[in-house]
């Protein structure tokens, strides 16, 4: 398949001048000679007989093999090295404008169809490299190590901001309830009962069980009879709030983002800047 995809691609890049059809006129294979015969029989054998479907696939549209073919028709005419060139780069434009700009887009600010890069400024930095030109920013990786997290803050801040402020002023609310106590991290935690056994050690395995919650009372995880191989690895808060509660307690535990997943979105539940609350009982403990 994706092979298949690669070479229509390629193909519809090669007569991607117009980029509307009323339709395509049928060719049909006329057979005079054997090579006629021998050449459309090659043809079927080299192309998977449930190419319509592949393509419907594809493209989501069925009304759009007409517009493909009619690519495909004017490509396998234009293969000069000059026709070859402006099609690859066609091509490469086309991939640019979707699957590399959505994929930065997910991978620098959580969001494919977030509208953040520059387009025009995007291409000169291709257009400086492949002439040769020398780049007005002189080390890309080291500016963008300065610079980028500066960005994603304010993208993060226009999105989610309220939603911050939301989680925010919930942590000062709570912080002022009865039996609420506030550590030197941040984390607050309140006791719903106090066990008697032994205080957990980060190497030490649990076993527990917790239900995880947004502070508008969405679930986003929950077990009964959770065992965690020692306390490394777990979120910052969770593994302090664990390593200060003893065999037999129960807590009620409120994360700030800080000490979460901060700006980074943790499935469909958790967004960027979510306060956790958890509230956990420790059943027992063992050491490896």
């Amino acid at each position: 398949m994706k092979n298949l995809k690669l070479a229509v691609i390629a193909l519809a890049a090669a007569g991607g001048l117009s980029a509307c059809t009323s339709g395509v006129t049928a060719q049909k294979a006329s057979f005079v000679t054997t090579a006629d015969s021998v050449s459309y029989a090659i043809g079927l054998a080299n192309f998977p007989p449930q190419l319509r479907s592949m393509l419907i696939q594809q493209f989501g549209d069925s009304t759009l093999i007409d517009d493909m073919i009619k690519g495909v028709q004017e490509g396998f005419t234009k293969t000069s090295e000059k026709e070859k060139a402006y099609a690859m780069g066609y091509n490469l434009g086309q991939s640019i404008a979707t699957d590399m700009t959505k994929q930065i887009h997910n991978q620098m600010f959580q969001d494919e169809n977030a509208k953040v890069l520059n387009s025009a400024n995007f291409l000169s930095a291709f257009i400086d490299l492949a002439k040769g030109n020398t780049p007005i920013i002189a080390d890309a990786n080291e500016y963008l190590k300065e610079n980028l997290p500066k960005l994603q803050e304010e993208v993060l801040q226009e999105k989610h901001g309220a939603y911050k402020k939301e989680n925010e002023d919930f942590l000062t609310e709570n912080a002022k309830k009865e039996g609420i106590v506030t550590t030197e991290s941040g984390l607050q935690y309140k006791v719903l009962q106090e066990g008697t056994g032994e205080t957990i050690k980060e190497d030490q395995t649990v076993q527990l069980s917790y239900e995880g919650k947004l502070i508008d009372g969405t679930v986003f995880d929950s077990n009964e009879n959770a065992e965690f191989n020692g306390t490394n690895g777990l979120v910052k808060g969770f593994k302090e709030a664990l390593e200060m509660m003893n065999v037999g307690s129960k807590y009620e535990v409120y994360i700030p983002q800080e000490l979460a997943y901060g700006t980074n979105p943790a499935g469909d539940k958790i967004k960027p800047y979510s306060t956790l609350v958890f509230t956990i009982e420790i059943k027992g403990i063992e050491n490896k």
